[in-house]
């Protein structure tokens, strides 16, 4: 599902989402107090995959470091966390218990945390629906400790036809992490279901997706369990 970056001291980071979708699949959004480390898991900063964020565009040096002061990492992007109170809204604020938190970013902010290989992934995802970053919008919803392996994210394109979008996607996800997406057809509690499963990651790497009008929506779910629970949170096609 879905990744956002979170700058929360005080709170431990839960896993890199979706996309992811983010996202996850193609993590589309970034888990809680952003490290280095989450942010590589995704493809284009939030939703899981590959590469983590460019290095800030301007910063440039003709010498070397000296090899007695370590280099430094290089500041993240500023981006609004809470950008789409609306499409946050679209995601629960609790499933089965476990209380979640929200974070909602625009495409322009989405498409700034990603590297050159991972925007020319998304150029190409947006070219084929005719749409560009201004139409995209992302949503995530994890737990925020991080004890629950599971996320949901929403991948919206204003106006996409939801059949060619949720294609697109696949794809998408596919050129983020090649040779590592098996995808599948499954139907979860009445539901034509997308199911990607990461064969390169253990723990979180299975993804179900739908799609409604213009927007996907994913879980990012192991547990069977959680995976209903959260499904009947979300909107039916």
């Amino acid at each position: 599902m879905p990744v956002i970056p979170r700058t929360v001291p005080d709170r431990p980071s839960r896993p890199a989402p979706l996309a992811g979708l983010l996202l996850i699949a193609a993590s589309l959004v970034v888990g809680c107090g952003t490290s280095s480390a989450s942010l590589a898991e995704s493809p284009v900063g939030p939703a899981g995959s590959g590469a983590g964020p460019s290095a800030t565009v301007g910063a440039a040096t003709s010498l070397p470091p000296s090899p007695s002061i370590a280099p430094t990492d290089s500041p993240e992007p500023s981006i609004e966390t809470h950008a789409l109170p609306e499409l946050e809204a679209l995601l629960p604020a609790s499933v089965a218990g476990i209380d979640l938190e929200r974070l909602s970013i625009s495409g322009p902010d989405f498409y700034k945390t990603g590297t050159d290989v991972n925007r020319s992934q998304l150029d190409e995802l947006l070219k084929n629906l005719g749409k560009t970053v201004a139409d995209l919008s992302v949503a995530d919803a994890g737990d925020p400790t991080g004890r629950a392996v599971f996320e949901l994210g929403i991948f919206r394109v204003a106006g996409a036809a939801p059949e060619q979008l949720i294609s697109e996607w696949v794809a998408f996800d596919q050129a983020a992490k090649p040779g590592r997406i098996k995808v599948t057809a499954e139907t979860v509690d009445g539901r034509a279901l997308t199911k990607l499963v990461d064969s390169s990651v253990q723990v979180g790497g299975t993804a179900y997706a739908f799609a409604i009008d213009d927007a996907i929506y994913l879980v990012k779910a192991d547990d069977p369990e959680l995976l209903s629970a959260a499904l009947a949170t979300l909107p039916k096609p």
